[in-house]
């Protein structure tokens, strides 16, 4: 069993700093299950926790409160990537624990509801990104509902729109725009390196159905072929965040290793303009 007197000594000798968690956080679906929205704010002695109820419809929130601790990558890391918080809501808890990961912010929330002596115990995982000043302008706008309808997708539109990388930072894919085709869909990749974006142009998608599902978004598949390396990637949509599965190899003798990544984008609200 840890050692908890030095762990705590430990913890108060290596301070964690919250910056990289602060901010404005929009859940990335459409219609939230379990939380908005989350605003994470650093103060002198602690950093403040306020969300949003998905079924909440005004801007009050569940109020504040204090995150209960904050977490680093490793044992020896000084920036916070993760934190606990507690809220209470009409006398029923409600526990956060969130961690940043590639630009998004995942947060498992855990209700508990007592009702006459039975508890009725709920978990929803949901991912939010950063709010765009685009984005924080509509929430300053007075009456805002918290969750917007979903429209009806057909697998193909699933994916139709523009696309966002969540991570701003560092080189790989900046967006991905989707569109539909006669025969099926198109993609078209804008690539970020040390030299500057560059457009991969437009490749084909082949569209698949994930076997023992019924349920949508299907899952997609493309090819980039360069001259001095070949990209092979899978994506789909999960809670409104579309993943790609990259896998690049070399063409050279460069002697380079062939590697896998994943990238997670966010859609902007391009495909939302004349959803009624």
């Amino acid at each position: 069993m840890p050692d908890q007197g030095r762990s705590s000594s430990l913890h108060a000798a290596r301070r964690i700093d919250p910056a990289g968690l602060t901010g404005i956080w929009i859940n990335t679906e459409l219609s939230p299950r379990g939380v908005a929205r989350v605003v994470i704010e650093q103060r002198p002695e602690a950093l403040g926790v306020w969300a949003l109820g998905a079924e909440e419809r005004m801007h009050e929130g569940w109020g504040w409160t204090d995150a209960e601790a904050l977490y680093a990558a490793s044992a020896s890391g000084h920036a916070a990537v993760a934190f606990t918080a507690l809220f209470m809501v009409e006398s029923m808890p409600v526990a956060l624990h969130a961690n940043v990961s590639k630009g998004l912010l995942i947060v498992s929330s855990f209700q508990t509801r007592f009702n006459s002596g039975n508890s009725d115990a709920r978990f929803v995982r949901e991912f939010f990104r950063r709010a765009d000043s685009e984005m924080l302008e509509s929430l300053q706008q007075p009456g805002q509902a918290a969750a917007r309808p979903v429209p009806s997708l057909s697998s193909v539109s699933t994916f139709v729109g523009t696309w966002r990388n969540t991570n701003s930072e560092g080189a790989g894919i900046v967006s991905v725009t989707f569109a539909a085709t006669v025969g099926g869909a198109t993609m078209r990749v804008l690539g970020m390196d040390n030299s500057g974006i560059h457009d991969w142009a437009t490749t084909s998608v082949e569209i698949y159905t994930e076997v023992g599902t019924t349920s949508e978004p299907a899952k997609i598949k493309a090819h980039y072929g360069f001259e001095l390396m070949d990209v092979l990637l899978h994506g789909w949509v999960k809670q409104g965040v579309l993943v790609l599965a990259l896998f690049r190899s070399f063409k050279d003798e460069s002697g380079g290793s062939n590697y896998f990544d994943r990238e997670f984008f966010y859609r902007t609200d391009e495909h939302l303009k004349g959803v009624r």
